[in-house]
C-alpha cells in the first residue's frame, strides 16, 4: 500500500511523465539535457513572473507551490543549513519540469490530441489491477492524500495526451530486434553474471524491454532540447537562465 501511495502522488505531483526518472542501472543510452541551451532572451521585469513561455507566464506564487508539495512529498527532515541549498537545486528542478509540461501541451493541442473519459477509466483499472487494489481502496487511499477523483483523473488525463503525443511523435518509431538484444548481451557480461542461468533466452525480453526504454529515454531527451531550443523562453531582466 506504501508503494501505491507513492506512485500515485508522484502521478499527481510530477510535471511529466519520462523525465530524469530511471536509475543508473538503465542509463545505457543517456542525452544531457542541457547540452543545448534554450532559445532565452530578457525583458523588463513584471511583478512575480518567473519566466514566459511561448506567451504564458508562470509566477513565483505557482512555482513556490510546486516546491513546498514536493518537500511535504518526500518527507525527508532537511537540516536548516542544507535547505537553502536544497530548495535552489529543487527551484530549478520544478521550472524546468513546468517549461517541459507547458511545451508539451501546447504540442498536444497543436496535434490535436484527445484522451476520453474512457481512457482514463482504462488507466485507472490497470493501476488498480497491477497494484491489486479495489476500487473503493483506491478512493480511500486518494482520501488520504486530501485528493479527490474528479482532481486525480484531470491530472491522469493530461499525463495520458503527453503520452499518446510522445508515442506518436516518437516512440513508434523505435524498433529493438532481437539480434539488438544478443549484441547487448555479449557485449555486457557482467549484467547478467548474478542471474541463476543467465541465458540469452532467459533474458532476451527483459533486455528488449530495456534497450526500448533507453532509445524512449533518449528520444524524449532530444525532443525537449528541440522544443526550447524552438521556443520563446523570456526571462525578467536581472533574473538570468533557471532551469
Amino acid at each position: 500500500m506504501k508503494s501505491c501511495l507513492i506512485f500515485l502522488t508522484c502521478i499527481l505531483i510530477s510535471a511529466a511523465l519520462f523525465v530524469g526518472c530511471s536509475s543508473k542501472e538503465d542509463e545505457d543510452t543517456e542525452v544531457d539535457s542541457n547540452a543545448v541551451e534554450p532559445n532565452v532572451t530578457a525583458e523588463i521585469p513584471r511583478k512575480n513572473i518567473v519566466v514566459t513561455v511561448n506567451g504564458i507566464d508562470i509566477t513565483e506564487e505557482a512555482l513556490e507551490e510546486k516546491i513546498q508539495a514536493e518537500i511535504v512529498r518526500k518527507k525527508v527532515p532537511i537540516p536548516p543549513e542544507f535547505l537553502k541549498q536544497y530548495k535552489q537545486e529543487l527551484r530549478r528542478k520544478i521550472l524546468d519540469d513546468i517549461i517541459v509540461e507547458l511545451l508539451l501541451e501546447q504540442k498536444v493541442k497543436e496535434n490535436r490530441i484527445v484522451v476520453t473519459e474512457e481512457d482514463v477509466d482504462r488507466r485507472i483499472r490497470q493501476l488498480n489491477a497491477k497494484n491489486q487494489m479495489s476500487m473503493k481502496n483506491f478512493l480511500e487511499m486518494l482520501e488520504a492524500m486530501g485528493k479527490n477523483l474528479d482532481e486525480y483523473k484531470q491530472n491522469l488525463r493530461k499525463r495520458l495526451s503527453h503520452e499518446k503525443f510522445l508515442q506518436v511523435k516518437l516512440f513508434d518509431s523505435i524498433k529493438i530486434t532481437g539480434e539488438d538484444a544478443k549484441k547487448y548481451y555479449s557485449e555486457n557480461p557482467e549484467k547478467f553474471q548474478s542471474l541463476e542461468g543467465g541465458s540469452f533466452e532467459q533474458v532476451k525480453d527483459a533486455i528488449i524491454e530495456r534497450l526500448y526504454k533507453n532509445k524512449q529515454k533518449a528520444l524524449f531527451s532530444e525532443y525537449i532540447i528541440k522544443l526550447k531550443q524552438e521556443a520563446r523562453i523570456v526571462y525578467p531582466a536581472g533574473e538570468g537562465q533557471q532551469p
